[in-house]
């Protein structure tokens, strides 16, 4: 009878041990499953961008600062695109939109001061041009902004971003 309980004892404890190792993976998954939406989102949002910016970049316009100019009015246009696709497909956010977009904007504003502050200063130190450099700064940003995305804009009520 002994031996029957250590054998139920190691089955149970066998059990324990898969259940957490399918819950990790289940977890893992749903991260990366959120990562990969949150890129094609992006990617998405990416591309409206980089056509705005380009468009606004080369507007006869007298204005001191073309950059952060078409900088501002692409991040405008492609972040509705990005906020929306975010929202509802990469993160399945429920919550309270004044709640998310609040979060969301002042993100956006300061990697958009970020982005076009970058790209000034190094298009003015440097030949490079100008979208291959804002498509290299933002890619760097996109990384960080994922992460502040999916844990504060976008998090669960139960205070942790994914479960």
């Amino acid at each position: 009878m002994e031996n029957d309980n250590e054998h139920l004892g190691i089955i149970a404890v066998n059990y324990d041990k898969e259940y957490l190792k399918i819950k990790t993976l289940l977890k893992y998954w749903k991260i990366l499953n959120s990562f990969f939406k949150y890129s094609i989102s992006s990617i998405i949002a990416a591309f409206i961008d980089i056509i705005f910016f380009e468009l606004f970049l080369h507007i006869k316009i007298n204005i001191s600062n073309k950059i952060m100019f078409a900088t501002t009015l692409a991040r405008i246009i492609s972040s509705i695109t990005n906020y929306t696709l975010s929202k509802k497909i990469a993160f399945k956010d429920k919550s309270n939109v004044l709640k998310t977009i609040i979060k969301y904007y002042t993100i956006a504003i300061i990697q958009m001061i970020m982005s076009g502050l970058a790209v000034t200063l190094i298009c003015n130190l440097t030949n490079i041009s100008e979208v291959f450099t804002k498509v290299t700064i933002d890619t760097c940003l996109f990384f960080i902004g994922y992460k502040i995305q999916r844990k504060w804009v976008f998090k669960t009520k139960s205070g942790s971003e994914i479960k």
